[in-house]
């Protein structure tokens, strides 16, 4: 499920999708039944921070939602996909991190 968000992600975006933020809420809910948090759960759980951020205003619940993802990706060995570090690094720590900080971590 995970990967399918992922991979549908940028295209609900560019689409407008109203479903889109049922999409993320959703997607967050099963990565948490999860037994064990994965690195596919960085890209749904940057794009929940984006959504706290855009619809909510909640900057303190979205930055502890960033952090997990950003810890997520730093403690896997294994990259994950480049549009995981796209989502979390253009869209979900570009509002905590200066750019400068951000634009190393995407090139």
């Amino acid at each position: 499920i995970l990967k399918i968000l992922d991979a549908v992600t940028l295209a609900a975006i560019y689409l407008q999708s109203p479903y889109f933020p049922n999409m993320v809420c959703e997607s967050v809910s099963y990565a948490l039944k999860q037994e064990y948090v994965s690195v596919e759960s960085v890209s749904t759980f940057s794009l929940y921070c984006h959504l706290l951020i855009w619809f909510k205003e909640d900057y303190t619940e979205g930055r502890k939602w960033a952090m997990r993802a950003k810890r997520i990706l730093e403690s896997n060995k294994h990259s994950p996909s480049i549009r995981s570090h796209i989502i979390l690094y253009g869209m979900a720590l570009t509002w905590f991190l200066p750019l400068k900080e951000s634009a190393q971590h995407l090139f």
